[in-house]
């Protein structure tokens, strides 16, 4: 057999091993939309709009909205700015 990186190897066998990658994956939506949620239901005990939040923060309001449902990957950089803006860091 031909040697391989480590890099290649590792790769190799994550690849290899895809039900421990699904799970990582399903693990990985599910807290992105409980971080979401927890974006949404701070925001509305504020009583502070979507719309408000985003100009406050300088982002747009559907990218806010993605990271509320989890649709979208964000930074961290991000996301403490909301939790910040919103009284929880």
């Amino acid at each position: 057999m031909k040697s391989m990186s480590k890099f290649k190897a590792a790769r190799y066998l994550f690849i290899i091993d895809g039900v421990e990658e699904r799970e990582w994956r399903l693990n990985h939506d599910a807290r992105m939309k409980q971080i979401g949620n927890l974006m949404r239901l701070t925001r509305q005990e504020r009583k502070v709009s979507l719309r408000e939040l985003a100009r406050r923060l300088g982002m747009s309001a559907a990218y806010l909205s993605d990271m509320e449902r989890g649709n979208r990957m964000y930074s961290l950089p991000h996301m403490n700015a909301v939790m910040k803006e919103m009284g929880r860091s």
